[in-house]
């Protein structure tokens, strides 16, 4: 496949040669028009101050001049417009550059225009990061966006990342990113506390609200905690979950349900002495659904204040305590 290298402009892949606007938007100050109305609602999303201290950009049809890598099309593909926001310094966490997100369409399936950006990056000296697979951290996820892939210039940055959001008709929806504030997954790899990828990412139903509450953990406890909103029942949506901890490789031990609460009891093949529990409650409100996932060493105490039942929402503590002195985890 033909890859072509994009500065500033590529209109020329665009389906019918010119940039795309909405009917009764043709008139240039119009298309200027729209474009500032665009930029000023993206500037409520991206706060300013000192991380942004200038409002959004959008480029139609084209992508921002001066970014440090150039975005490249492959053949038969166009990009169909970028947003460009200059990222301030942020003392210990940022620093001043230019973060970029440029939308393409790319004729082939997913797995096609991650093996084409492979080989591009690559040849332009762009390699994964170091370390690999950016280290998950399971739990409840508000929404499930698909994989990306991540490339460095250097360990101290900038990064780039290469998304497809879906295919349709042979054609891949591409989002590349371009983050010049920072090393990003660039950097050397943290050293990741002993559990923190244990739990299995947790993605709710299809139609069903999730919003996380809290989650974390360390020294031997990780847990995530979430709301959703569904018509759907506790025993309903912890066999939903229950699927996902099955998926990930955990080993059921035991299982049951008591009015409005369902629950889960896990053991782990591949790390020793780890166990899990997987919690879903009715809570006060309309469709209101608790939930709560924990993985721990079975080393540590599990009793009273000192076990996971101390870090479930104070809301389930009569269910909780009654499963927990029949059911127990160790």
């Amino acid at each position: 496949m033909r890859i072509t290298q994009c500065r500033e402009k590529c209109n020329k892949f665009s389906r019918d040669g010119q940039i795309e606007v909405r009917a009764g938007m043709e008139q240039p100050e119009e298309t200027a028009a729209l474009r500032e109305l665009a930029e000023r609602l993206l500037g409520a999303l991206i706060p300013f101050g000192a991380r942004n201290p200038e409002r959004p950009q959008i480029y139609v049809g084209a992508v921002p001049p001066d970014l440090p890598l150039e975005i490249s099309v492959p053949e038969g593909g166009r990009i169909v417009g970028s947003l460009l926001h200059e990222r301030g310094a942020a003392p210990g966490r940022f620093a001043a550059g230019p973060v970029a997100d440029v939308v393409l369409d790319v004729p082939g399936e997913a797995e096609e225009v991650y093996e084409v950006y492979d080989r591009e990056f690559g040849r332009l000296g762009w390699p994964a990061p170091p370390g690999g697979k950016i280290p998950r951290f399971g739990g409840f996820e508000v929404s499930r966006l698909p994989p990306s892939r991540s490339y460095c210039q250097s360990t101290s940055g900038p990064w780039a990342s290469v998304r497809v959001l879906s295919t349709e008709g042979g054609i891949s929806d591409v989002r590349i990113h371009v983050d010049g504030s920072g090393p990003g997954p660039c950097a050397a790899p943290a050293h990741i506390p002993p559990g923190a990828g244990l739990l299995p990412p947790l993605s709710a139903p299809p139609g069903v609200l999730m919003e996380p509450l809290s989650g974390g953990g360390g020294s031997g406890v990780w847990s995530s905690t979430a709301l959703a909103t569904t018509t759907v029942g506790c025993v309903e949506l912890e066999a939903h979950f229950f699927r996902q901890f099955e998926t990930d490789g955990w080993i059921q031990r035991e299982r049951g349900s008591n009015g409005p609460l369902a629950w889960s009891t896990w053991s782990s093949p591949s790390y020793e002495g780890w166990q899990a529990v997987l919690l879903v409650a009715e809570e006060p409100g309309e469709n209101k659904r608790l939930l709560h996932a924990r993985a721990e060493l079975s080393s540590r105490s599990v009793g009273g204040a000192a076990g996971w039942v101390s870090s479930v929402p104070a809301s389930w503590a009569g269910q909780v305590s009654l499963t927990r002195r029949f059911h127990p985890l160790a």
